[in-house]
């Protein structure tokens, strides 16, 4: 199947109205999307797809991986242009070649208690194959709040990839607020000596003089260096992200058998994750309503 398995708005601004608000998106099954053989529709490509304004819409308690796309795409979780107010929660990503969460640009998004696992796999490019990913525009709103979430990686070369990429190119319109969140891969387990999150898209023009490449530093990203138009690697004066976060294993116990679920001495709760229950997914038989007036 070459398309978004679940796809939800279509406003391509913040000013055009979507008529699609208080929608809700739960215990989903979706998998298997893509050939990977040719570019297939870009930011389009992805387990749940958004766009534009959606007020009160919460996609919550989906199963969703194995997306695949050529270059652009194969996304989890993909918000493109304007995709606003949405609460994502309690979803497991995985598998998908490209990042498991990227958002255009769009404000007041929330991604709490989500697991992020395997991006990036069989990847034809590794441009657009973070774990987590921004893209804003530059005098465009944008914000997100990341929170208690699980953002895992599994092989040797993602320790040279980003698992967060972003750039920050005007604070007074793009915000992003990472905290207690917990980062793995099983390949690198020195990921704090790794450069491997936010910083500047290099090349853009509006990116800061002197700015890191766009991969920090643990301590970089969460001491604020590079994370805004006025800060660089040495002089740290943006946002600091991921206050209260950790990099450990999460313990969970098989991944290419879907099994998602932590002990009870996981890192994960140190972080308020909650364990995600997803017996219920998928098809369900219908209702059965009484005959009865």
């Amino acid at each position: 199947f070459a398309y978004a398995g679940i796809s939800v708005g279509w406003s391509w601004n913040f000013a055009d109205p979507s008529y699609t608000d208080n929608i809700t998106v739960a215990y989903n099954h979706v998998h298997n999307l893509g050939t990977g053989s040719f570019r297939q529709l870009g930011d389009a490509m992805a387990a749940v797809y958004t766009l534009g304004v959606l007020n009160g819409t919460r996609v919550h308690h989906n199963l969703l991986h194995d997306v695949a796309a050529w270059y652009t795409g194969g996304y989890c979780l993909s918000q493109d242009q304007g995709s606003s107010h949405i609460m994502f929660d309690h979803n497991i990503c995985h598998a998908t070649t490209g990042a498991s969460q990227t958002q255009h640009y769009g404000v007041g998004n929330t991604y709490h208690n989500n697991i992020f696992s395997c991006a990036y796999r069989e990847s034809w490019t590794n441009e657009n194959s973070p774990g987590i990913r921004s893209v804003p525009q530059d005098s465009t709103p944008h914000s997100f709040t990341f929170v208690n979430n699980i953002v895992y990686a599994d092989n040797t070369t993602s320790g040279t990839l980003p698992l967060f990429k972003g750039y920050y190119i005007n604070t007074k319109y793009h915000h992003l607020n990472f905290t207690s969140n917990l980062y793995w891969n099983s390949g690198r387990t020195n990921l704090s000596s790794v450069h491997t999150f936010g910083g500047c898209y290099q090349g853009r023009p509006s990116c800061p003089p002197n700015s890191p490449s766009s991969k920090l530093s643990w301590a970089q990203w969460q001491q604020g260096c590079g994370t805004d138009s006025h800060s660089n690697a040495t002089h740290c004066t943006g946002i600091h992200q991921d206050q209260g976060s950790i990099i450990a294993d999460p313990q969970f116990a098989d991944l290419e058998q879907l099994n998602f679920t932590i002990p009870k001495d996981s890192p994960a709760l140190q972080v308020g994750f909650e364990p995600i229950d997803i017996t219920t997914v998928g098809p369900r038989a219908p209702k059965q309503y009484s005959r009865d007036v």
